[in-house]
C-alpha cells in the first residue's frame, strides 16, 4: 500500500462514566494542533473530529450539552 496517497491524522479520546451516573462523557484532543474538548454525545465527538480533518458532515462541535 502506497501511505503517500493516504491522509491521516491523529485524536487522544477518552470515555468515562461516573460513578453512579447513567450519562458518558468523553475528552478528546488533536494530536497535531493540541486543541481538546469535553463532550456528552457522539455527534459532538464526531463533529469535533471532522471538523479538524476538513470533511465536516456535521454542525461545528458544540462541546459539552
Amino acid at each position: 500500500m502506497e501511505r503517500s496517497k493516504e491522509q491521516s491524522d491523529s485524536f487522544v479520546v477518552r470515555v468515562w462514566r461516573a460513578e453512579g451516573k447513567e450519562e458518558w462523557w468523553a475528552w478528546v484532543q488533536h494530536a497535531r494542533s493540541g486543541e481538546a474538548m469535553f463532550v456528552r454525545d457522539v455527534d459532538a465527538l464526531w463533529a469535533f473530529i471532522e471538523h479538524k480533518t476538513g470533511h465536516p458532515k456535521h454542525k461545528t462541535p458544540g462541546g459539552l450539552k
